[in-house]
């Protein structure tokens, strides 16, 4: 909310009764002040315009808009117009552009369009639901409590319910080993060691429960702009008559690429191979221009630093900054054409090395110009060619507005101008005007005319109605936000993980599923891979619940939750939508189970990101009331970061299954023989511990926990973005409890069997008298008890290796546990090494430092070393002999492949 009282004016210019204009404090307007607004102004309140002279505002931040919105003061005849459409208001929180205006308050505060955005914020509950993990851990230690006491129950009913110390010291003993102690620890650890590698990928992670949750996405609910896409207009393709298409390669700002043909020799153009034409057409695109591009100071010497590319800035009009790269591609930017000082950057075509003549100057000056008019949608400049002695005229806008002036074209295989019918040539113009709109293109037209000699100098005040008329046609250029270069790939990557990806922008719907076709969200019929049954248009079909993939706000919003619940899909591509949209889209998933995540950068965005399980928000060009929304902030803006934060969310579930395996399965196996050994009694009736309390707690805390934490930062499956299994889904699926009770009965037989044949196979199996009381004052330990001590120290060592090469056993489902070498297994996860190592160590001190007979109530070991070894041996050839028949057993089903894509169905079904 202090964030949002933030983005408005601190100042209002309002018109008072005596004609005079008062500056006051934007918080004091109401309805009905007249206000003046101007270019820089940001918009004090929602007004109704009244009077407008070329205004243009900037609305992303409100409707994500990528262009300025022309702003007229006529009357719009549908009143529930889109807020994009609403060309004769203007909005809290926007910013002017171009031109001035003068408009009458009709909101202010909370009533505004930004207002009502904030009450959605308000009225949202904050971390609210639990997140999926959340859940299912909630669900395990409920289970494991009615575990705990059953086995309680157990261990009082073997002692004929005689609550003795003993019987409640063995009953604590069994729920420390029901228990996996460092569970939340690891738990806790994986996730805060997820959220620096999210840091160092780009993504600040500001709630930590959504790191998990973006591992269970089903879709992603995208912005267009600055997300998919570059986030500024570039003129990508060039269109002369005659001489057909051209392309233009770069990006962004930056004055490298080059244009090449489509047709014929692919030749780059260059300043010396030009034909006439595009000689004439380029001087429009640099010339008709007020925009500039430079170099960023700190960004040169930042690059300098890190040894990058400089970082380009452009001023001015969007679309005027897009022909001025173009121009500044071919060494021909306005720098370069205009007379004026030379300018201090290497660069500038004009300078030639340090011998540079400091008073060289371009061939052309500005003698006027006509500024863009909205209501002409048009601009055109008057020069003067000094080699020449030539004034030029050079005229860009809208085809509709700029052929109509035309009674010539250029025709380059003649190498000049012939006549033409306006009416004829513009429908002769219709195919490549569809063919660059189907390309998300924004179209332009450019044309020119001599206007004489200059030798007798140019009238300044000539009307703009004499300029600009009889003009010579030079061709079309079409100007893009261009998606960016790895959006595409990581869009695809997604349908390879079987997530949705949908664009919510608040673009034109043409513009729009032209972007979408290009990055991959809809084919070239208007759907992707995983809706090839939709269509792009057509009507929502009520009986069948089908529907076109290609929305607008408006259509959307007008069905009723029960109309979107019978589609058979949801729209891929909604476009010109609203806040109220994306929220509805949201809850539409919600209702369908599906886990979305939902970017944006404008304050607009601010409900839907909230809203969303997964809200990500845009570091670079993103509002801080969206920042503040999200649960993930992106530094550089861009889609393919989003697929990696799902990567890591994956690879942190997948993390979460192995050391949950691997704390569950010492657990079991502490159990077993905790549940069998209450069949051993001593003389006194007592039943004998095979695990005393304290061997449990340095089972769970110092061994098992150190590899579980290695587990947690394992490296991803190659191909975990391709398998369902990595996607969320059940903690405990039949899988791994199946993987879960194998190893822990294996471990707990191992365990209980090095007790039994130290006692009975090899001892005389005497068990004692009182063997679990402690001694602490005693240096002798009870009658009969060193048997049991040795049997307690070969357990306890024999489970501590076992819980140790178990870790290596949990890193795969099926996989064995030498895949790739043994070189390979140790420097996969070094982690894991060292904590093993240090394990395999540190339990040797426990078994012969004096004192910790009677704290561990065990001994030291001579020839019961054997046993121990021997069991290990045993459980790796169990664990591999599991492990092949788990891959014999998915192979015949044809679930696994030879690259070790793993397709199990059966690891995705929910126990």
């Amino acid at each position: 909310m202090e964030t949002l009282r933030q983005t408005a004016s601190p100042t209002a210019k309002v018109v008072r009764g005596n004609g005079g204009v008062d500056a006051i404090a934007a918080k004091d307007l109401v309805p009905g002040n007249i206000i003046h607004i101007a270019a820089g102004d940001s918009i004090p309140a929602d007004a109704r315009l009244i009077e407008v002279l070329t205004l243009e505002v900037d609305e992303a931040m409100l409707t994500g808009e990528s262009l300025p919105v022309e702003k007229k003061h006529t009357r719009i005849p549908n009143p529930e117009q889109p807020l994009a459409d609403r060309t004769n208001m203007c909005y809290l929180g926007t910013n002017v552009t171009k031109g001035r205006a003068t408009a009458v308050v009709t909101a202010t505060g909370m009533n505004t369009q930004m207002g009502k955005i904030a009450k959605s914020l308000m009225s949202s509950d904050e971390d609210s639901a639990s997140t999926p993990l959340q859940k299912r851990l909630n669900v395990l230690a409920m289970i494991l409590l009615a575990l705990a006491i059953v086995l309680a129950i157990i261990v009082f009913a073997v002692n004929d319910f005689v609550l003795s110390a003993e019987a409640a010291l063995y009953a604590v003993s069994v729920g420390i080993a029901m228990i996996p102690e460092g569970l939340v620890a690891v738990v806790t650890l994986t996730m805060a060691l997820g959220v620096r590698r999210m840091a160092l990928q780009k993504a600040i992670v500001r709630k930590l429960a959504a790191l998990e949750t973006l591992g269970s996405v089903t879709d992603i609910c995208s912005d267009k702009t600055g997300t998919l896409t570059q986030g500024n207009m570039v003129l990508t393709k060039v269109y002369l008559p005659d001489e057909g298409y051209f392309e233009v390669s770069g990006s962004g700002f930056n004055p490298e690429g080059h244009i090449i043909p489509v047709e014929g020799p692919a030749n780059k153009m260059t300043l010396e191979n030009m034909s006439e034409g595009f000689t004439r057409l380029v001087q429009c695109a640099a010339l008709c221009n007020t925009a500039s591009i430079h170099k960023e100071e700190q960004g040169d010497f930042e690059a300098a630093e890190k040894n990058q590319a400089p970082v380009w800035k452009g001023s001015g009009d969007p679309t005027e900054v897009a022909l001025q790269v173009f121009a500044h591609k071919l060494h021909a930017g306005g720098p370069a054409l205009l007379r004026g000082p030379l300018s201090d950057d290497k660069d500038d075509p004009r300078t030639h090395g340090e011998q540079a003549d400091e008073t060289q100057r371009g061939d052309w000056t500005v003698e006027s110009e006509y500024p863009f008019d909205s209501s002409l949608k048009r601009m055109s400049a008057l020069l003067t060619h000094h080699p020449t002695q030539q004034a030029i005229v050079f005229t860009k806008g809208g085809l509709e507005s700029v052929l109509p002036l035309c009674t010539r074209r250029w025709d380059g295989r003649l190498g000049h101008a012939v006549d033409i019918n306006t009416a004829q040539y513009m429908e002769a113009l219709q195919d490549n005007i569809s063919t660059m709109a189907s390309e998300g293109l924004r179209v332009l037209s450019l044309a020119y005319k001599p206007f004489g000699s200059t030798a007798n100098g140019i009238p300044t005040n000539t009307a703009r109605e004499e300029v600009e008329c009889d003009l010579i046609f030079i061709g079309l250029v079409g100007i893009n936000d261009p998606p960016r270069a790895e959006t595409a790939h990581a869009v695809a990557s997604c349908h390879r993980a079987d997530i949705t990806v949908r664009m919510l922008t608040g673009d034109h719907p043409q513009t729009a599923a032209a972007i979408a076709r290009r990055v991959g969200i809809l084919s070239r019929e208007g759907t992707s891979e995983s809706h090839t049954t939709l269509h792009v248009d057509g009507p929502f079909d009520q009986r069948t619940g089908d529907a076109r993939v290609v929305w607008t706000g408006t259509e959307f919003d007008a069905l009723s939750d029960a109309q979107v619940d019978k589609m058979a899909e949801l729209p891929l591509v909604i476009a010109r939508c609203t806040p109220q949209t994306k929220v509805k889209m949201i809850d539409a998933l919600a209702r369908r189970k599906k886990v979305s995540a939902m970017t944006g950068d404008g304050v607009n965005d601010s409900p839907s990101l909230k809203r969303a399980p997964v809200g990500i928000a845009m570091g670079l060009g993103g509002s801080d009331v969206a920042k503040q929304a999200a649960a993930i902030v992106l530094t550089d803006d861009n889609f393919a970061t989003i697929v990696g934060a799902i990567a890591q969310g994956r690879r942190i579930f997948a993390n979460i299954q192995k050391f949950a395996l691997h704390l569950m399965t010492t657990n079991v196996s502490e159990v077993i023989a905790l549940i069998i050994g209450l069949a051993f009694k001593d003389s006194a009736g007592q039943s004998v511990y095979p695990l005393s309390p304290l061997q449990i707690l340095f089972l769970n805390m110092i061994t098992s926990s150190p590899p579980a934490m290695a587990l947690g930062i394992e490296e991803p499956e190659p191909h975990q973005m391709r398998s369902a299994r990595y996607r969320g889904g059940p903690l405990f699926t039949k899988t791994v409890l199946a993987d879960i009770f194998f190893y822990g009965i294996v471990m707990g037989i191992l365990n209980l069997g090095g007790f039994l044949l130290v006692i009975y196979g090899f001892g005389d199996g005497n068990l004692g008298v009182e063997c679990n009381q402690a001694h602490p004052y005693n240096a002798e330990l009870a009658e009969g008890c060193s048997t049991v001590y040795r049997a307690r120290g070969t357990s306890y060592l024999t489970l501590t290796w076992l819980i140790l090469i178990h870790a290596y056993v949990c890193r795969h489902h099926y996989h064995s546990i030498f895949r790739g070498g043994f070189r390979q297994m140790i420097t996969s996860n070094k982690a894991l090494a060292y904590t093993c190592v240090s394990g395999f160590l540190v339990v040797i001190p426990t078994l012969y430092i004096p004192g910790t007979t009677t704290v561990f109530k065990h001994s030291g070991l001579t020839w019961e070393w054997g046993i121990v070894v021997i069991s290990c041996l045993v459980y790796i050839a169990a664990a591999e002999a599991y492990k092949y028949g788990w891959r014999r057993w998915l192979r015949k089903r044809e679930m696994l492949t030879g690259d070790g894509l793993e397709m199990e169905r059966v690891a995705t079904q929910a126990v």
